[in-house]
């Protein structure tokens, strides 16, 4: 085997692909009018820009560009989301001290929650569980859903 040195390095195949050549004859299937079509806007040179479309309103005009949907913009703000029996998990498991108010922080470093970017919201999923600890909470969060209340 020949040593590995800088004149016989290759690209993975398919790394590169060829170049699709239009304009080589009907065999190739992308001869004559080579992909344009006949005549019309598309089949000039100096196309418009992407997106445009004939001087109709574009679609991204159209649209909205606000609103309080989940695709829309929330105010940037973005809140890790919280649930009651994951709570209640660790709480049992003792990673969390209830008799003191527990913080955000408090929740990450037991390993509650991940990542906290602009806040916490308290969710109500394994409420069951959590109402079978009977303990009193003080938590500071930035959110509640009003089924976790």
């Amino acid at each position: 085997m020949a040593p590995f040195t800088a004149n016989n390095l290759w690209d993975n195949i398919g790394a590169r692909p060829t170049r699709l050549r239009v304009g080589r004859g009907p065999g190739s299937g992308w001869g004559k009018t080579c992909g344009d079509g006949h005549k019309g806007q598309g089949a000039r040179k100096g196309r418009p820009r992407p997106g445009f479309e004939g001087g109709q309103a574009p679609i991204s005009r159209r649209f909205p560009k606000f609103g309080s949907r989940p695709h829309r913009f929330n105010n940037g703000t973005e809140l890790a989301q919280l649930n009651l029996g994951k709570l209640a998990y660790h709480i049992d498991h003792g990673h969390l001290d209830t008799s003191k108010v527990i913080t955000q922080k408090d929740l990450k470093d037991a390993g509650v929650i991940s990542k906290v970017k602009d806040g916490i919201k308290l969710l109500s999923k394994g409420a069951d569980r959590f109402k079978e600890l009977n303990v009193r909470l003080d938590l500071e969060i930035t959110d509640a859903s009003h089924t976790a209340l």
